[in-house]
């Protein structure tokens, strides 16, 4: 189950239940994640798709791989919104 961010702490209007509801199912479809896909974003409107299995059969940590150049993307999804790529 998705973990919301206490109202309490808010600095913005909380989510609606039909908002609730999108963020449940889009955590269920991340959970039914097939084993050898990886998944990222680099901060534009997709989240990629690639075979992180090959990136072991070819010696690489994924952390190091670059799917992209490495030839293992296998599907771009888009959003109708950037999906950031904070870090820390």
């Amino acid at each position: 189950m998705p973990v919301f961010t206490n109202e309490v702490d808010l600095n913005t209007h909380p989510l609606t239940k039909e908002e609730k509801t999108w963020c449940r199912k889009v955590e269920n479809l991340f959970k039914k994640t097939p084993a050898r896909f990886g998944v990222y974003t680099i901060g534009d409107p997709c989240i990629t798709i690639f075979d992180k299995d090959a990136c072991d059969e070819m010696g690489i940590e994924q952390e190091e791989c670059n799917p992209g150049r490495a030839g293992l993307n296998l599907a771009f999804l888009a959003s109708s919104e950037c999906i950031q790529g904070w870090c820390g």
